[in-house]
């Protein structure tokens, strides 16, 4: 398997899939091969992971990617936020949709859902791959998180206001343009709405970031890899050097020149290491 830079990567097919907790939406890739589960960050949607699809090319593999609880159009009835909300509502992914023993890669909050899930379920998975995201407790992080959540414009009079919003005078990137509009859905008055619910992602932010997971990080065992961009201010470099102390059997990748956003700002990276971690487990 090799990652590819220059052709297209297979076109998603968006679906439904009725869930124990309520409604979720999700992209697929079809493929034959073994599962790939593939966890956003707060605040994103499941077409975060389209340039790393395109990165990746056809690789045979099936690729899912939901829209996580209260993000994009996956919206169930209750209103529990938590890291154990969310775990559960993978492990039904992996269960309703059959993907036995899928290997999961996660980002940012993405990803602390997918250390918490390898740590607790080890057997339900072939593998986790957690992109730039530590198990440390951060009250300063939440509250700038819910500060920025409840100050976002709730409503924009059109794609132009709302790239003007996301750029703040900077030149965005197509598939940032792509990413951000995607996280937008018409109101009744034509406006473009936000598709999450603001004050469920307050409200995530806040209980997942206000315990630490470093339990569940000492447990992992591989097949894991650790990434992180080299210049992140989420994954702190003082606490990417203690989760090699306290736990060293993972693989860990630092990515030179990137912030926090790998899979927007460094997809053929992401790919590269991602195909490289793939690719041992195949060897087996």
């Amino acid at each position: 398997m090799t990652a590819t830079h220059a052709a297209p990567g297979p076109q998603a097919e968006e679906r439904f899939v009725d869930l124990p907790a309520g409604r979720f939406r999700y992209l697929e890739w079809p493929g034959s091969g073994p599962p790939l589960l593939l966890l956003h960050g707060l605040a994103m949607v499941a077409e975060a992971w389209e340039p790393l699809i395109r990165e990746l090319g056809d690789t045979g593999r099936r690729i899912i990617a939901p829209d996580l609880r209260a993000h994009g159009q996956s919206h169930p009835a209750g209103r529990r936020y938590d890291i154990d909300a969310y775990v559960d509502d993978t492990l039904a992914f992996v269960d309703v949709l059959e993907l036995s023993r899928p290997v999961l890669a996660g980002h940012s909050m993405g990803a602390r859902i997918a250390m918490v899930l390898a740590a607790r379920n080890p057997g339900a998975l072939a593998g986790v791959v957690m992109v730039d995201i530590g198990p440390e407790a951060w009250k300063a992080n939440w509250e700038d998180a819910v500060d920025g959540f409840m100050s976002m414009p709730r409503a924009f009079q059109g794609e132009q206001e709302a790239i003007a919003y996301a750029s703040r005078g900077r030149e965005l990137s197509p598939d940032a343009r792509r990413v951000f509009l995607a996280r937008l859905g018409p109101a009744p008055d034509g406006a473009l709405i936000w598709r999450a619910d603001v004050d469920a992602l307050c409200a995530a932010v806040r209980s997942q970031r206000s315990r630490n997971y470093w339990r569940e990080w000492e447990r992992i065992e591989p097949p894991a890899l650790l990434m992180r961009g080299e210049r992140s201010r989420e994954l702190r470099p003082h606490v990417y050097e203690a989760m090699q102390r306290r736990n060293s059997r993972p693989g860990f990748v630092e990515i030179p020149g990137v912030g926090h956003n790998i899979p927007l700002s460094a997809p053929d990276a992401l790919a590269s290491h991602l195909v490289r971690f793939l690719e041992r487990l195949e060897e087996g």
